[in-house]
């Protein structure tokens, strides 16, 4: 999706509306989804709505997974 940054962001709106309903909001699928949008939010220059996302999504993943754990550590707060 090169540049198409507003197309892939409703994808994985609905993507993250599926993965709530089928697997549930703390689901790993469901947070990696989460924290895709927040990146294509940041890509289009929205970086106060994608920091608050990515924020989130790290939070949920520290509470879902140890602190320390690999997910945790590789993923940073989108810009």
């Amino acid at each position: 999706m090169r540049g198409r940054y507003g197309e892939a962001e409703q994808l994985y709106r609905g993507l993250i509306d599926d993965d709530d309903r089928l697997r549930g909001p703390d689901h790993r699928q469901t947070l990696a989804a989460r924290y895709n949008l927040a990146r294509m939010i940041g890509l289009q220059g929205r970086y106060r709505e994608a920091e608050e996302l990515g924020r989130q999504v790290l939070a949920d993943r520290r509470t879902l997974l140890d602190e320390d754990h690999p997910d945790n550590l590789a993923q940073a707060v989108p810009p």
